[in-house]
């Protein structure tokens, strides 16, 4: 090891020991009162997202507002119908750019659950594709804390998007994975131990490059499975989530059961690389304290993405929405089912097909032609039925901020802010703009 490794290695064995005597406990600072806020989706070259039941394949990097959406050709190029895609989700949608940098940052909700269900089955089965109800704080680090309907299966899930294994990247004819958070130089380039471990070699990484951002390893806490972003799973009738569930009227009027939570992200220490640190609180209203922490991840990262083109905060719906297809008798036909795909099913030669499938010639968006397989041949298409719900959503959404130079607590308006509309079979029953919304087929 070089003078010049030891000395780097001094250095960050110090920033560590500080930082450990610093940061023995959790920050429990006061939580915010409800103001508001958030931001939009990023979408890259090659994405597919389905919108008004149209498949399409993303073109050209953007951040997502109404006027890049589907069908617009600069950014999106159709394609048929594939029910695998990410669905396009509903609710608020929050756009650049709406905030410039933080110290922290924080997302203030009240989420609908139901531990008996959400799903309202209408005799043709309950649903088994998921259904997320998703309030999160977006850039690179992100936390999410959020609800999770399959079938009848009730869950919330924190999923952290800092936990991860270090970069890795190709070098001199070796492969090499990052250990610390840094910009790359040629001072720290590979085999530089201080900052790379040396790993069996794989021509499948990239090349080491100056100038770009490599992140260390950051292990998440459950040790378990340390590197699954999935760091918290709980069944909503889990007797520990019993005094967080809070019964009272959302801004409809309607008896709601709520999990009241904050996201928060925080910068705990400024350098190369920061220390931050992503955390969820529970609001237990029958202790003195009120805010509970049930998750924290402290993680070194070096200059995290974000700014204006690296932002999403929302409060939103994610689900598979329904599929059409034609019928071999050139009908159209809505899945009425969730099902993979055998020929027994197909529309409208399959024997069983009118388990699965209902024909509607009066739907005027885009219909796909059904497919036994996904395009890798192998996989079975995975088709889906229409979803009726109890009324899910939010209240009193709020965004709390700072940027190093004080606290921003901002309402965002309209020029920050997006709200893409629901499926129309979903009754809107009512909406606070940026702050709540609630709905779903059935109060």
């Amino acid at each position: 090891m070089t003078v010049e490794e030891k000395a780097e290695l001094k250095r960050l064995d110090e920033t560590k020991t500080k930082k450990k005597e610093k940061d023995k406990e959790i920050s429990t600072e006061g939580m915010p009162l409800p103001m508001g806020a958030g931001q939009g989706t990023i979408y890259n070259d090659g994405n597919n997202v389905k919108f008004n039941n149209e498949s399409y394949k993303c073109i050209l990097n953007h951040i997502s507002s109404t006027s890049n959406q589907p069908p617009n050709t600069t950014y999106w190029q159709h394609i048929p119908y594939k029910s695998n895609h990410a669905a396009w989700v509903s609710g608020n949608v929050y756009l650049a750019p709406a905030f410039p940098g933080y110290d922290y940052a924080r997302l203030y909700t009240k989420m609908t659950v139901y531990p008996s269900g959400c799903y309202v089955d209408i005799g043709e089965g309950i649903p088994t594709s998921w259904l997320f109800t998703t309030a999160l704080t977006r850039s690179d680090v992100s936390i999410e804390f959020y609800g999770a309907y399959y079938s009848n299966l009730k869950q919330v899930i924190v999923f952290d998007w800092s936990v991860t294994s270090g970069d890795t990247v190709n070098w001199g004819g070796n492969s090499y994975q990052c250990k610390w958070s840094h910009t790359a130089s040629s001072s720290n380039q590979p085999p530089n131990s201080t900052y790379w471990n040396s790993i069996a070699y794989s021509g499948s990484y990239g090349t080491w490059a100056a100038y770009r951002n490599y992140q260390g390893d950051s292990p998440g806490p459950n040790q378990a499975d340390p590197y699954n972003k999935w760091q918290m799973v709980k069944s909503l009738n889990d007797p520990i989530l019993a005094p967080y569930i809070i019964n009272g009227l959302d801004d409809g009027g309607h008896s709601r059961q709520t999990l009241f939570y904050v996201n928060e992200s925080k910068l705990v220490a400024d350098g190369e690389p920061q220390l931050r640190r992503n955390s969820v609180y529970l609001w237990n209203p029958s202790i003195p304290t009120g805010w509970v922490l049930i998750y924290s991840h402290d993680y070194y990262r070096n200059k995290p993405l974000i700014g204006e083109n690296n932002w999403s905060w929302s409060t939103i719906l994610e689900f598979d929405d329904v599929s059409w297809v034609y019928g071999t008798d050139g009908n159209k036909y809505m899945c009425k089912k969730d099902h993979l795909a055998y020929t027994d099913r197909r529309p409208i030669t399959g024997v069983n097909y009118a388990t699965y499938w209902a024909q509607d010639n009066s739907y005027t968006g885009y219909v796909g032609n059904w497919s036994e397989f996904n395009s890798d041949g192998t996989t079975r298409t995975t088709y889906y039925q229409r979803k009726y719900i109890k009324e899910l959503g939010y209240k009193d959404t709020a965004m709390y901020w700072g940027n190093g130079s004080g606290n921003y607590n901002s309402l965002l308006t309209n020029v920050y802010t997006w709200w893409n509309a629901m499926p129309s079979r979903w009754n809107l029953y009512h909406r606070l703009e940026n702050y709540s919304y609630g709905v779903g087929n059935q109060l």
